[in-house]
């Protein structure tokens, strides 16, 4: 039992903080906060007189800041902290005035998430950055002398509408915010007016815009910048960064966090495609949710037409323009959709780099953690001789090696397992450590709930294993009828790649032993010389139909952006160094070579062609009702086989925001999907040598000397 000494003084949590809000900064904005008002506001001269004897007297504190000097906000922030007081940040900075975000510890959400936020969404954040740190060359900041007087009474007036609902014991905090705005505008009808306006006009236009309650604020996950120059007004919402140094507060992550829900989920009828809910209810919330050049998670959404297709991307960095991989992308019959799609990938993107929902805990050897462990070797290695390239990434594994290690699901273990964190996440591991093999997002999925999210990762593994099998066993898989389909969007989608480009399109079923529905789309040129030769697509989906039509519809788009950038000479290097395809572009192009096309020669057999139903009727999927059974259906073919299916819960702190989960699912043995030749990964898989002679394409096992050599054409 813990002793109490007479003379030690109470705790000074039991001490009621009055309603006094502190405002710490100098120049004409504080003290335009500081003067007379329903609230005391009192001027503080440091972070240090916070703490002194009225230390917890505070019920709030506003800080103003000029230009880069940042200091005193976390300062401020480490106070806030500890003692959970509310806290506001007023800068001026480059012609602006950003009043926000209202910090409420311990939530996260501070004005270094939105720094971080406003750095990775600007085109110039580097070349900004470059001239900062140039002797002077820095642009011109905005001082506290720029504001007009009657620009920093507004200011004032609009920070204690933050606050004083916040601080006072009011039923109605959204009353004292709009009779303080009241107040502004007949109390400075020159300018103010222009303030209230455009702030209503933001409130009216934003679906889900502002919170509401009885201490809600403007400035609750977003930030407000007013314009020095015409005293315009903007409101930016933002989601706190799981990754800020200043206030995110990851849990961490454990084993009994990894099991997944065994629950019903109903699927929606209207909800096409194995998912529980339609996205497109959803377009307006999700987009001021998520969208917003300024402070976005994503930078901007747009849609465009490629080859006829509706299309979008979703651009998660703008300044980042070298990775354009890492962005989403969405195609649909519509545009709406198309920008939809686009966004969801892009969510499932944003959580694929590092952990974002839960902190890695593991650090340790396989050697040391082998009972709870994968063998990271299961999962394909690199061939023994790219290890030994200058200069090469990765290293070979070895047991004693130390890695950070995140919590999945086993459903052959029916239990938690450890996986080296840089086989879920393609960043570099948390805790440091080597990095034996290339990752990419293959196997990522998000959804509506963590099960919708592991169903469709494990499709995505599908499609890629179904390619990379054919391709790098050179399967002569069947051909499919496509004027069998119940759709008629497949033949005349058929049609029109024919027609618009000149190219003989030709579907396979790539099914493997698990008889899920895979496709391969081939597309030749046999006419125009002046086009490239070549082109590949590549779809799995529980509805064969639904796989064909989504694959028929990529190559259509791959069509139109190959044809584009058609250079034959660019590419002819990489037909004899395959070690030159390096990016997930190089793989396209390098088949737009007519001297590639030889390399597809073991696809059209000739042989009869499938019908959809005949691929459906082997494929035998029960329809079921509820999508928990469809995701049991599907992991118990991959255990029926001799494979685990394990599943890690990535979800970071952003997508829960929007009621979205993702997932990692990962299942050892099976074709990985890699970019650049010199980062396949096709060691340690003795399934590519076996799988063919299962199927009956082969009279025995594929010897390691007959694996395709030849880089492969995935899109």
């Amino acid at each position: 039992m813990t002793e109490t000494r007479a003379d030690t003084p109470p705790p000074r949590a039991q001490a009621r903080p009055s309603t006094a809000v502190a405002v710490l900064g100098p120049g004409q904005v504080a003290e335009a906060i500081g003067g007379a008002g329903r609230i005391p506001y009192v001027a503080v001269g440091s972070v240090d007189d916070l703490t002194g004897s009225r230390a917890g007297a505070y019920s709030a504190v506003v800080v103003v800041s000029h230009g880069m000097e940042h200091a005193s906000q976390r300062a401020v922030q480490e106070y806030a902290s500890a003692r959970r007081t509310p806290w506001l940040p007023v800068s001026l900075d480059s012609g602006w005035i950003t009043i926000g975000p209202l910090v409420r510890p311990p939530r996260p959400g501070c004005p270094l998430c939105v720094r971080r936020r406003q750095s990775r969404n600007r085109q110039d954040a580097s070349a900004r950055r470059l001239l900062r740190e140039r002797p002077g060359s820095a642009p011109r900041e905005t001082t506290d002398s720029m504001v007009p007087p009657m620009l920093a009474a507004a200011v004032a007036r609009l920070v204690r509408g933050e606050l004083d609902g916040l601080v006072r014991d009011e039923p109605d905090g959204a009353l004292l915010v709009r009779s303080e705005l009241d107040g502004l505008v007949r109390d400075e009808p020159d300018g103010a007016l222009l303030v209230r306006s455009e702030l209503d006009g933001l409130v009216r236009g934003e679906p889900d815009g502002v919170p509401e309650g009885p201490d809600a604020a403007r400035t609750d996950g977003a930030i407000l910048r007013l314009s020095v120059l015409d005293g315009s007004a903007r409101r930016h919402r933002f989601l706190a960064d799981p990754w800020c140094p200043w206030c995110a507060d990851l849990p961490p992550d454990t084993g009994a966090g990894a099991i997944p829900g065994d629950r019903p989920l109903p699927k929606d009828k209207a909800s096409p495609g194995f998912r529980l809910s339609d996205l497109r209810s959803r377009d307006a919330e999700l987009r001021g949710r998520y969208v917003d050049a300024e402070t976005g998670l994503i930078g901007s959404v747009a849609t465009g037409s490629v080859g006829g297709m509706p299309t979008a991307v979703a651009r998660l960095a703008p300044g980042r323009v070298g990775h354009e991989s890492q962005h989403g992308y969405g195609r649909a019959a519509d545009y709406r959709s198309a920008g939809l799609t686009a966004l969801a990938e892009a969510l499932e993107r944003s959580a694929g780099e590092r952990p974002g929902g839960r902190r890695t805990t593991v650090h340790g050897s396989y050697e040391q953690l082998a009972a709870d462990a994968i063998d990271p070797r299961t999962l394909g290695t690199h061939p023994e001789e790219l290890y030994r390239l200058p200069d090469y990434p990765f290293v070979p594994f070895a047991p004693d090696q130390k890695t950070s290690w995140v919590w999945g699901y086993s459903f052959a273990r029916a239990a938690p397992v450890l996986v080296p964190e840089s086989a879920v996440y393609y960043g570099p591991p948390t805790g440091g450590g080597p990095r034996w093999m290339f990752e990419s997002s293959n196997g990522c999925a998000a959804g509506s709930c963590l099960e919708e999210a592991i169903l469709h990762g494990l499709l995505e593994l599908a499609e890629r294993d179904a390619f990379l099998m054919t391709w790098y066993a050179r399967l002569p898989v069947p051909r499919v009828a496509l004027d069998s389909a119940a759709d008629r969007r497949i033949p005349l989608t058929e049609e029109l790649l024919t027609r618009r480009y000149g190219y003989r399109v030709t579907v396979f079923s790539t099914m493997l032993e698990q008889r899920v529905p895979t496709f391969m789309t081939f597309a030749v040129n046999d006419t125009d010389p002046a086009r490239p030769a070549m082109a590949f697509g590549a779809a799995a989906h529980l509805s064969p139909e639904r796989a064909v039509l989504s694959t028929l519809w990529e190559i259509t788009s791959l069509m139109e952006a190959l044809g584009d950038g058609f250079d034959p000479d660019a590419v002819a290097p990489m037909v004899t160094d395959p070690l030159l395809v390096r990016e997930m572009a190089d793989h396209a192009a390098l088949y737009t070579h007519p001297a590639t096309r030889s390399r597809a020669g073991f696809l059209d057999t000739g042989g009869p062609p499938l019908s959809l139903g005949a691929v459906a009727a082997r494929a035998g999927w029960p329809s079921h009702p509820d999508l928990s059974d469809d995701l049991r259906e599907l992991t118990w073919r991959y255990l029926a086989t001799g494979l685990d299916v394990i599943a890690v819960d990535t979800t970071s702190t952003e997508q829960a925001a929007g009621g979205f989960a993702s997932a990692k699912v990962i299942v050892p043995g099976m074709l990985p999907m890699t970019f650049g030749h010199a980062y396949r990964r096709t060691e340690g898989l003795p399934r590519l040598l076996t799988v063919p002679r299962q199927l009956g394409y082969r009279d025995r096992d594929l010897r390691p000397d007959e694996i395709n050599p030849h880089p492969h054409p995935f899109p």
